[in-house]
């Protein structure tokens, strides 16, 4: 498919954010430096995603996403690293009478992929604690790519995900289906956000017979996707803070999709306005659309122990995990 000029500035924007290090500090890269040497051989890339990271938060887990080329081989690294001492904690007894020192419990966990587990590093006092979400280089690309939107993952990658490292023959599917999912991030939110404003005041649209919206709004559904079918219990504004991790790129991102919706003529620009975008499309065109939308991201909740594939149990810190979003939540 022959490229356009938005598609090329919309890569080109994937390229210098994502792959771009310099917002991440030595703590990050050095647990990413840690799980390259660990999988040596069977990863494909360490990617860092969530809330935190850019490692700059005392207090919060720093996130990693492992794809793997190899995942029979992934977990007979894994259990030379992370195997149990029985003699520690009952829980540690517990999980081992399981079978969690058996390469064949990881593997059978792994049929609901992608595993998520979580580690410290370092003594108790000074030690950091951070998760890793496995899940299979084949895997990831079929459902990033395609017509079915995964919002398990489009949701993750829609936002900045810096790469550490990743295999070179993959840096350019990557990008190709990061860029996708921001367009299509960036088109639903916009959609979402044009049809709270008919649903909050119907007879206001109708009299004026258009939409328009401050972009805050298109921002504030585009970051919040991922978690209108994921079932996390996060503060209400964490949308705010992740927007601030690196708002220069989410603004590039949004002027380039913005750009090309203007060409579908899908919006356009108030005369005169500044940070608002009015809407095109009939009302009740987009509560077409935002029904549709909604069907599909409700129909991944629904289902969402299979559809997430998270596999907690394999996680022996997923207490701990769960109290501390609890607790993180009540504070925000």
């Amino acid at each position: 498919m022959k490229s356009t000029a938005g598609t090329q500035q919309l890569t080109e924007k994937v390229r210098e954010f994502y792959f771009d290090k310099r917002s991440i500090n030595m703590i990050v890269r050095e647990l990413g430096r840690s799980l390259e040497k660990k999988f040596k051989g069977c990863l494909d890339s360490v990617l860092v995603y969530g809330s935190n990271s850019t490692g700059a938060k005392t207090d919060s887990l720093i996130d990693f996403i492992l794809l793997t080329n190899d995942h029979k081989r992934f977990f007979a690294r894994f259990l030379e690293h992370f195997s149990l001492n029985p003699s520690r904690s009952l829980r540690n007894l517990a999980y081992v009478a399981l079978g969690y020192n058996k390469l064949c419990y990881h593997l059978k966990s792994f049929e609901k992929e992608p595993n998520i587990y979580m580690a410290y590093e370092g003594d108790k006092k000074d030690s950091v604690g951070y998760k890793f979400n496995v899940v299979r280089t084949d895997t990831w690309q079929r459902e990033m790519g395609g017509s079915r939107e995964d919002w398990y993952w489009f949701g993750r990658f829609m936002k900045i995900t810096p790469v550490l490292s990743m295999r070179e023959e993959l840096e350019e599917p990557f990008v190709q289906a990061v860029s996708g999912a921001i367009r299509t991030g960036f088109e639903t939110a916009l959609i979402l956000a044009a049809n709270e404003k008919i649903e909050a005041d119907s007879e206001e649209v109708n009299r004026h017979g258009s939409i328009v919206l401050e972009n805050e709004e298109i921002m504030r559904y585009y970051m919040n996707l991922s978690y209108i079918c994921d079932r996390r219990v996060e503060p209400d504004d964490k949308w705010k803070k992740l927007l601030a991790q690196n708002p220069e790129a989410y603004a590039a991102f949004f002027a380039v999709c913005l750009n090309e919706m203007r060409k579908k003529e899908i919006v356009s620009l108030p005369t005169g306005s500044s940070g608002r975008t009015g809407i095109l499309l009939e009302p009740e065109e987009v509560k077409k659309r935002a029904a549709h939308i909604y069907s599909t991201l409700f129909e991944q909740r629904a289902s969402f122990a299979g559809h997430n594939r998270s596999n907690v149990w394999t996680n022996i810190f997923w207490p701990e995990y769960c109290l501390a979003k609890i607790g993180r939540w009540r504070q925000g």
